[in-house]
């Protein structure tokens, strides 16, 4: 298994590197830029009253205090969007995960090997939580160095807990791209979909806080239980990072099973037929769409 793992971590090297890098060279940044907006409040307070207060509201902002304060600047600049950049992240790796080496004919040649289907799946996301941590340790990298010379007064485990909060998101959205590249067979299908509702979420969340009424359509996305840089100086939500944790086991769990029992294509990607076989296959199994390469193969089950 410790031969898989490294195999697909090293898959993911470049990709893990340069978000990772990217995104902690950006915290780092607006940790470092603080200390000057701190220093202009009086001249900010003129500029925030004279902007709509649904755009305010919208990225959390309901009061100066909220954007003076440095967990305040840090989720407005940057924790606020950062869910959605990461979650851009864990979807392109849940869908690719398995279906890539499917669509390159890879994998029936993987799974050739004496292997079993389980040992497989189990390293290939443990690869994927090995470059979610990565990315995650860079970005935490950044905001310990920003904080330091932004001379912001954060501990380490203030520093670490929106992290932790964005680790949960990012697990959530894996597991809902990696789910519905098993069942629907196509990347670019897994992929708008899940796209699409990483998008819906970002901005239903944001519209609650102007309209309360949506709060209801808002919880069933992961965002509405992200707390952001909020979670600094307040304590967690037990219950949201419970139901993060259990949604996330029980969308891979689902994949897991899917990729158990389905046929493996010797090249390339399944070509959707309708609605129908949608539907037929998530409630009775089986292949959602035929192989656009008219050829597949069985192989073994898993040992």
């Amino acid at each position: 298994m410790s031969t898989l793992w490294k195999q697909s971590l090293a898959r993911m090297r470049n990709a893990m590197l340069a978000w990772g890098l990217l995104l902690g060279f950006w915290v780092a940044l607006v940790a470092t830029l603080y200390p000057n907006f701190a220093a202009e409040q009086e001249a900010l307070e003129v500029l925030l009253q004279a902007y709509p207060q649904e755009i305010l509201a919208f990225f959390g902002v309901s009061r100066l205090g909220d954007l003076a304060s440095p967990h305040g600047f840090l989720h407005v600049e940057f924790f606020s969007l950062a869910p959605l950049l990461l979650g851009i992240h864990a979807l392109l790796v849940g869908v690719n995960l398995i279906l890539d080496d499917e669509a390159k004919g890879v994998l029936d040649l993987l799974m050739a090997y004496p292997i079993s289907r389980t040992t497989f799946f189990a390293a290939r996301v443990l690869a994927a939580f090995t470059a979610m941590a990565v990315i995650l340790g860079l970005i935490y990298g950044g905001l310990v160095l920003g904080a330091q010379l932004g001379d912001i007064a954060f501990t380490l485990w203030e520093m670490a807990r929106p992290l932790m909060a964005l680790a949960l998101q990012w697990w959530v959205l894996f597991a809902l791209g990696l789910l519905l590249a098993q069942v629907l067979g196509s990347r670019g299908l897994a992929g708008t979909l899940a796209g699409a509702y990483l998008v819906l979420s970002f901005f239903l969340t944001g519209l609650t806080q102007i309209e309360p009424d949506l709060e209801a359509w808002a919880r069933w996305t992961p965002l509405y239980y992200y707390p952001g840089a909020r979670v600094m100086t307040e304590a967690f939500d037990t219950g949201a990072v419970l139901t993060l944790l259990l949604v996330g086991v029980v969308l891979v769990g689902a994949a897991w099973l899917h990729f158990l029992h389905h046929d493996i294509r010797v090249h390339g990607e399944a070509t959707p037929l309708s609605w129908w076989s949608l539907w037929r296959a998530i409630w009775f199994g089986g292949e959602v769409w035929p192989s656009k390469s008219k050829e597949a193969s069985r192989v073994s089950r898993p040992r």
